[in-house]
């Protein structure tokens, strides 16, 4: 669903490896939170979190929040693939 600015929480679901993303705007603070279905955590990992540590300073920047103002960021993994 559509949000306004002044929402101060964005929400993404997909299909794809990366299913959630719950952004909110706290206590002076970025929270978001993302749900992976899958990751293979020693191939592609690394990308997955450089790709979202991009989308948080990009959400940040969407909802017009300062530059100083704190991101945290938590990944949740639901299958960890460990495959060399």
């Amino acid at each position: 669903m559509p949000q306004k600015h002044d929402s101060r929480r964005f929400i993404y679901t997909g299909d794809s490896c990366i299913s959630l993303i719950h952004a909110l705007f706290r206590q002076n603070r970025l929270n978001v939170s993302v749900t992976m279905r899958s990751s293979n955590v020693i191939k592609t990992l690394w990308a997955d979190y450089e790709f979202l540590k991009i989308l948080s300073v990009k959400i940040a920047e969407l909802m017009r929040l300062d530059e100083s103002i704190p991101v945290d960021l938590t990944i949740n993994i639901r299958s960890a693939h460990i495959v060399p």
